[in-house]
């Protein structure tokens, strides 16, 4: 029996947010390049073997208070829910037969 087969499977895509991989001015960090271009190809990879691509992506309330207790609140704030830092880096999308 085949551990692995289209339609049993999925593919989890996790922390692959502008607020994680890009820099202070919204472009992607240079060390950053390398893991998108992997993760583009991984995506098309599964939608063309017929595998369920998942988008996992983190959000913060906008004040805040689901963060960790311990978060300074001087903390920058990031992943905040509706804002572009919660997206998608640039260079991967979520195709309709995706899950997000």
């Amino acid at each position: 029996m085949n551990a692995t087969a289209p339609g049993r499977d999925a593919v989890l895509m996790i922390d692959f947010q502008r607020d994680i991989l890009c820099d202070g001015e919204g472009r992607l960090a240079d060390w950053a390049g390398p893991v998108v271009a992997a993760a583009a190809g991984v995506a098309g990879w599964a939608r063309q073997s017929g595998r369920r691509l998942v988008w996992v992506r983190v959000e913060r309330r906008a004040d805040y208070l689901d963060a960790r207790p311990d978060t300074p609140p001087d903390a920058p704030r990031r992943l905040v829910e509706g804002t572009q830092g919660a997206g998608l880096a640039p260079g991967l999308t979520v195709a309709p037969e995706d899950v997000e």
